[in-house]
């Protein structure tokens, strides 16, 4: 029989010709479902394949890439990263004393020690102690104004270098950065046995911030600050090679701010 009477014969008879389109069509979705039953499933993780790109040219380019990120991260050096030398970061301790600030009044003047008055505080020294001035240059250079400074040299003190006291108000508005910018100079010291961070110290019940520091020679010594108000700020140094702390806290006991006598 020749296809085009097979198919005037089934377009003659309508029910024939339903069941074959339906015949059809179930053949062709049980094709389909094989032949997705057949077809992979996709990996999860791993590298990705480019050969299952559709395109040809489009998987020869991606895996020449690929290949070319691979070859370069293989002659890649780790580098180090430079980190900033870290700022003396205060650590935080816990001692007993008052703040400066709250160190007001008229300052006791002990048998045989004589007053020295400044702009904002005063304190009392050994009559043979030695009062230096401090209201020319000098006082330009740490940030303060005549009258606000005081340095002392110690009876059993030939000069500074063996021993000395310096207290001062500066126009400063920040203890740490104050002693920030000092500590730095001393970290890079190769002669140092010495250098404590800076955290709270108390000199003799006066509770403030500080470090201290000491050296082969034999030199030691502190720095010290605390605000007393906005932008007002007291620092406290001593040092020399024969300057133990102990000896100084008789006349630092004496320390007094916002009083005039």
């Amino acid at each position: 029989m020749r296809y085009d009477d097979g198919m005037n014969g089934l377009l003659a008879r309508p029910g024939r010709l339903a069941a074959f389109v339906v015949s059809l069509a179930l053949i062709g979705l049980v094709s389909g479902g094989c032949r997705r039953a057949e077809e992979p499933a996709p990996e999860t993780g791993g590298s990705f394949d480019f050969s299952v790109t559709s395109d040809p040219a489009m998987a020869a380019t991606l895996q020449a890439g690929a290949e070319a990120t691979a070859l370069w991260l293989a002659t890649r050096t780790p580098q180090a990263t430079v980190l900033a030398e870290p700022s003396p970061t205060p650590e935080i301790v816990t001692v007993e004393g008052t703040p400066p600030a709250g160190r007001t009044g008229p300052c006791p003047v002990p048998e045989g020690f004589v007053l020295h008055n400044r702009e904002e505080f005063c304190l009392s020294a050994p009559e043979t102690w030695r009062a230096l001035n401090v209201d020319g240059g000098l006082a330009a250079t740490l940030r303060t104004t005549p009258g606000q400074a005081i340095s002392l040299q110690p009876d059993w003190a030939a000069s500074t270098e063996a021993c000395h006291l310096m207290i001062y108000i500066a126009a400063e508005p920040s203890p740490e950065a104050h002693l920030e910018e000092r500590y730095a100079r001393f970290v890079g010291r190769t002669d140092l046995v010495t250098l404590t961070p800076v955290q709270m110290q108390s000199l003799d019940g006066m509770a403030l911030l500080g470090f201290t520091w000491s050296t082969v020679e034999g030199e030691t010594g502190g720095i010290y600050a605390a605000l007393l108000g906005p932008n007002r700020l007291v620092h406290i140094s001593q040092g020399g090679t024969l300057c133990p702390l102990e000896d100084l806290l008789p006349v630092l006991e004496t320390l007094r701010f916002n009083s005039r006598q």
